[in-house]
């Protein structure tokens, strides 16, 4: 779901619960256990093009770049890299739990490559995600 229907999403739900009678709109309550409304996701315009030519360390992914993007939920970056294809992959965990919302794809193990020098594991992706942290 993009971040424009994100926000109707979020309006209509707002609208509904002020409906629900009472002389108080539950976002004014004071009670904690009310229901708040989630602001819409911010996305950050700075993206970043990244390729396996110019990547200092182990590039991690199999796919050969992308465009790194953050945008930011609830104070949290969600990482995202879109390959060539135009197909969006999460490199964190806020961008795995949220990849529906931006029509991402639910997992980045398909492009995420085998650590050759570790069996069983993968290439580690703390640069990727400490270079796209920079975007936030």
């Amino acid at each position: 779901m993009n971040a424009g229907r994100f926000a109707l999403v979020v309006v209509g739900v707002v609208l509904s619960l002020g409906s629900c009678g009472g002389d108080q709109s539950p976002l004014e309550s004071n009670d904690s256990s009310a229901p708040q409304a989630v602001p819409a996701p911010e996305q950050r315009q700075h993206p970043a093009a990244v390729s396996r030519d110019s990547w200092s360390g182990a590039w991690p992914l199999a796919i050969d770049g992308g465009l790194l993007t953050c945008t930011v939920i609830l104070d949290n970056p969600a990482l995202y890299i879109t390959d060539g294809d135009g197909r969006m992959w999460p490199i964190n965990g806020i961008a795995s739990s949220n990849a529906s919302r931006f029509g991402a794809e639910p997992d980045l193990a398909p492009i995420w490559l085998d650590n050759p020098e570790i069996p069983g594991t993968k290439v580690p992706l703390t640069e990727l995600i400490n270079h796209a942290s920079t975007l936030c």
